[in-house]
């Protein structure tokens, strides 16, 4: 008989092997493991089925004699390596396991399971740390959770505990550490020093600028603002009782001329916004829309017109500004998503604030006061709730980030308009803000 066609029964009778014992039939799997034993006694594919059935035969010993003779004619298949790990493992031989387990991962550095086994020998031997870093490079290449063989992953699940809770120890020492740090900086800023730190430790993750239409390279991604960077902050809040009068006075009218902030038309995606589409959970009262005063809004707020007229809006003609109250009625949240552009800022000034609502951008979250404004950057993944018992009202409006110059701005203004005068002449997506 060929060599070849040695080979090709030799294959055909170790897949049948591998199938008899899935299905329990350990009397057929023997009786086939005999068969290609006197076709190939010595390949390194019956040697180590030979092993596995050791293994499971309770005969370590027999299968670590076995699988280095295995290895010894093939050393570059990684099960091989893997199986002798095991069988050393079985023989309290932690030197031998952790041997086989660098040799596959030699092979294959990127093997999950593998990592998993390294990580554990090391565990077993007091060295938590290091077992850690294994355990969290076997998390970062393992599949998917419904991909994982259900055997698997209590393993995985040893893995995160593992990661967890050395990130935690690291924490305690860390935050130990940099108290004085801390304490002879009082009163200066170090967040985004503190936003990486809680990054690597797992503790946040960083959310970076993805604008949907417009992103400028370069500008800071910082969910929030500080407030110097808007010195008219302060002058807005003195607003806010005559602010939030006439916004309850708008809001409690039949024609107040509220509309549904999210409005598709039929036949576009809607996504994550179905549940809002065309409805007032989430509503706006505008003042200014798309760069163009709203006239008769603006006259039944005369005060907040007045107000808004001191103030450095985004000026985009057929753009920005957007000024409007936001309406968010109770149970309503807004799905996380991102804004347009980078190169706008949005203010917030909290006008009627039930208990229980937040605002998200990034990995910081704020409940909003009523009369404390803030500026944050929404081409930053974000997202809004209330949980209350009434109706959240926020006004809203445009600004220019503040890290733009005036020659960036100056181009970014006809850089919108002519996008959206040419999208409109050729019936294309515009980028409105």
């Amino acid at each position: 008989m060929s060599s070849s066609r040695n080979e090709t029964q030799l294959r055909v009778l170790l897949d049948a092997i591998d199938q008899a014992e899935s299905r329990g039939q350990a009397a057929e799997a023997s009786r086939l493991l005999a068969q290609a034993r006197q076709i190939a006694p010595n390949h390194e594919a019956v040697l180590n089925a030979m092993a596995v059935a050791a293994l499971r035969a309770g005969n370590p010993a027999a299968a670590k004699e076995l699988l280095e003779r295995a290895v010894t004619r093939n050393g570059n298949v990684p099960g091989l390596w893997v199986n002798l790990a095991s069988a050393c493992r079985e023989l309290s031989d932690p030197v031998g396991e952790s041997t086989a387990l660098d040799r596959a991962l030699l092979l294959n550095p990127r093997d999950y399971f593998v990592l998993l086994q390294k990580g554990a020998v090391l565990e077993r031997q007091g060295l938590e740390f290091e077992a850690s870093g294994l355990y969290q490079a076997a998390l970062a290449c393992a599949p998917p959770a419904g991909q994982v063989p259900q055997q698997i992953v209590p393993r995985l699940n040893h893995a995160v505990a593992s990661v967890r809770a050395q990130a935690a120890r690291m924490d305690a020492h860390l935050e130990a550490a940099l108290a004085p740090v801390r304490a002879a900086h009082a009163g200066e800023r170090y967040s985004r020093v503190d936003q990486g730190i809680g990054a690597m430790l797992g503790k946040t993750r960083i959310y970076p600028s993805q604008p949907g239409f417009l992103q400028v390279p370069g500008l800071p991604a910082v969910p929030f603002y500080e407030r110097e960077q808007f010195p008219w902050l302060a002058e807005l809040e003195a607003a806010t009782v005559a602010i939030a009068d006439e916004a309850r006075a708008v809001l409690a009218s039949d024609e107040s001329g509220l509309v549904p902030f999210v409005d598709f038309g039929d036949g576009l995606p809607v996504a994550e916004w179905t549940a809002l589409n065309r409805s007032l959970s989430w509503g706006a009262f505008y003042l200014w829309k798309d760069g163009t005063p709203v006239d008769a809004n603006l006259a039944r707020c005369p005060q907040t017109a007045a107000a808004l007229g001191t103030l450095p809006l985004l000026d985009m003609p057929g753009n920005a500004p957007n000024v409007y109250f936001s309406v968010l009625r109770p149970g309503t949240r807004i799905p996380p998503h991102n804004g347009v552009t980078n190169a706008r800022a949005i203010v917030h000034l909290p006008l009627i604030v039930p208990e229980r609502c937040y605002l998200r951008v990034g990995a910081e979250a704020r409940e909003p006061r009523v009369g404390e404004a803030y500026a944050f950057d929404d081409s930053i993944e974000h997202e809004a709730g209330n949980d209350g018992a009434d109706s959240r009202v926020v006004l809203i409006l445009d600004a220019w980030n503040p890290h733009l110059t005036e020659a960036e701005r100056a181009l970014l203004r006809t850089a919108f308009r002519e996008s959206a005068a040419f999208s409109r002449r050729a019936s294309m997506f515009t980028g409105r803000l």
